[in-house]
């Protein structure tokens, strides 16, 4: 599963992040090692890749990366366009363009990023990326405080939740689903309102994975099936409504 690890300390959740950086030069490597140590403020997990090609194919294979550090003059391909890449295949995968040519500056726009470091890299503005990233993947997540445990799972992976007495079931985009010692009533409160919206006094969906309203159902991704209560009804009439952009 890609969960980010995390640990709980006198209540605190600390993001355990997953970084990765590709570089052809090793002394880069070992430079941009040494400065996220320096500045990095929350723990974290490193992957470092001489070959954009290994990475690429550990990021198919299901690898889960927060950031990733890349050069724009790679062995085989250039970074940029490596970043388009991955912009398609690992949403949430944020990325830092790292160069010692400042010609390309302009040219990383053409795929989504945080920033654009030169080379060596700058300890004060390397420390505000990786804060600025720290910010988005929160925003990205919903949190669960469950007792002792706290489990972190994307917005947008879930497709739905369902209550189930005194516990919610999470249903996910792979078809797989998790169950949690939490009401939905207190979950609810947590979820970005213009993409989650409630259907039911059970149910509550993810619209980003709408495909088909009815008056009293409906219908998501994989062809799950999600009741609308007479409750609810005109209330969800509405938010599609909305959510369609008044189609």
């Amino acid at each position: 599963m890609p969960f980010c690890a995390l640990s709980v300390a006198k209540g605190m959740v600390i993001i355990m992040m997953h970084i990765a950086i590709v570089d052809d030069d090793f002394s880069c490597i070992d430079d941009i090692k040494e400065k996220i140590s320096s500045v990095i403020t929350i723990e974290y997990n490193l992957r470092t890749y001489q070959n954009e090609v290994s990475f690429l194919y550990d990021l198919r294979s299901g690898l889960h990366i927060d950031l990733v550090f890349l050069d724009i003059k790679l062995q085989e391909r250039n970074g940029i366009e490596v970043a388009a890449y991955i912009n398609k295949i690992s949403r949430n995968t944020s990325i830092i363009f790292v160069s010692a040519n400042p010609e390309y500056y302009q040219d990383v726009y053409e795929a989504e990023h945080i920033c654009f470091l030169g080379k060596p890299v700058d300890l004060i503005r390397l420390r505000k990326a990786i804060n600025r990233v720290i910010d988005i993947q929160q925003n990205c997540y919903l949190v669960l405080n469950i007792r002792t445990t706290v489990k972190k799972v994307l917005f947008n992976r879930i497709l739905y939740f369902e209550s189930e007495l005194k516990s919610t079931k999470i249903f996910y985009s792979d078809g797989t689903f998790e169950k949690f010692a939490i009401s939905l009533m207190e979950i609810e409160p947590l979820l970005p309102k213009n993409i989650f919206m409630r259907t039911h006094k059970s149910f509550i969906v993810n619209l980003d994975y709408l495909t088909q309203a009815e008056r009293l159902e409906i219908t998501l991704s994989k062809d799950f099936k999600v009741p609308v209560s007479k409750a609810y009804a005109k209330g969800v009439k509405d938010k599609i409504t909305l959510y369609l952009g008044g189609c």
